[in-house]
């Protein structure tokens, strides 16, 4: 078997949850099932704790999630510890907090080392469209902030409720606000607050794939090649050429640390889950199955938490055994396949 489906964990990086409150409403969003409630926050003890644990396992690279990160009280306090500890922290956010001038000062005291920037619409109508946020002018006052601060570009998830003009018009605006990469992940299926299949999903519709990869190609040439594509697709799904073409440009990606185990997420109270979306049940507790960086490493690795990502990880379907894009694909985001079937891959042959 490939070495990145040993199923040995081989942490890199870590992901902290650190609230579930967020100043959107995103319709496709892993957070719906959570009720975004705003009391659901992690402590600056536990926040402290998990940087200790880290740091003793060597792990300096440290990345906050939400709901929306900038909403979490601590978020200044914890950079600061973090960077003390030579951690290294980025945070995924919507930046439109950014917007907010006092809010703004105090945060370039005590900054994240970089950001992952989502965009969630631009103008008015398509952020209310498809975010319900109203207030339009503070949300571009603050991507704008984040982007002249960090210097980077910006990233879009593309769901069924988007259509393919909203998405050159994301593109083409973030372009003339200075973003120098822009990426796309394809909206995936949610669970719901049971941890159940959510009844809606916003995935993309597989027959509107061919349309996609010409406004994909159109975004490509616009930012001249600084273009990232995560599918949480098979990638049999897309026109060969065209996943040969991003394999070759290094744009593809499959994105997931549950693939390779190259990383854990935390929730709220300092447990370890599969990943944020599947944050119902976690796979190492606290105080239980782990109390210090050596025993999470050990509990990882443990035979029955490895069997979960043996049945995690397993193909969809054993056509993919045949397929040359196994071992970049695996299937794409395994949450996927609460929605989908396996009679839709279409293995793309290895070559004799």
């Amino acid at each position: 078997m490939n070495k990145l489906f040993d199923f040995e964990a081989h942490p890199q990086a870590a992901w902290l949850t650190t609230n579930r409150d967020c100043d959107a409403r995103c319709p496709h969003c892993y957070a719906q099932g959570t009720h975004y409630d705003p009391a659901d926050d992690m402590t600056i003890e536990t926040a402290k704790s998990l940087l200790a644990l880290l740091v003793s396992i060597d792990i300096k690279l440290v990345t906050t999630l939400g709901g929306e990160p900038l909403l979490w009280k601590p978020l200044l306090e914890f950079n600061r510890i973090a960077k003390s500890l030579g951690i290294t922290t980025k945070m995924a956010t919507n930046a439109f907090r950014f917007g907010d001038n006092e809010f703004w000062q105090r945060y370039l005291k005590n900054p994240c080392d970089s950001v992952g920037i989502s965009i969630k619409g631009v103008g008015a109508e398509m952020l209310k469209r498809l975010a319900n946020v109203t207030d339009y002018e503070k949300a571009e006052k603050g991507i704008k902030r984040a982007m002249n601060f960090y210097k980077n570009g910006v990233g879009t998830v593309f769901s069924s409720l988007m259509t393919l003009d909203d998405l050159w018009k994301i593109a083409e605006t973030t372009h003339e606000w200075g973003a120098k990469t822009f990426s796309i992940g394809f909206a995936c299926a949610t669970l719901d607050s049971e941890g159940c299949p959510s009844k809606k999903n916003y995935m993309i519709k597989l027959d509107k794939i061919e349309e996609f990869i010409q406004v994909y190609e159109r975004i490509d040439e616009l930012f001249e090649g600084s273009v990232g594509f995560e599918p949480q697709l098979p990638f049999c799904l897309f026109r060969e050429d065209f996943i040969d073409k991003l394999i070759d440009k290094g744009q593809l990606s499959n994105g997931c640390f549950v693939n390779s185990r190259g990383g854990f997420t935390f929730d709220k109270d300092g447990n370890v889950l599969i990943c944020n979306s599947i944050y119902h049940e976690p796979i190492g507790r606290i105080g239980k199955d782990f109390t210090d960086g050596s025993t999470l490493i050990n509990h990882l690795n443990s035979e029955p938490i490895k069997d979960i990502f043996r049945e995690l990880l397993r193909y969809p379907s054993d056509v993919c055994l045949a397929c040359r894009y196994n071992k970049y694909c695996r299937g794409g985001c395994v949450i996927n396949w609460t929605a989908l079937t396996p009679d839709i891959l279409q293995p793309v042959l290895k070559e004799v």
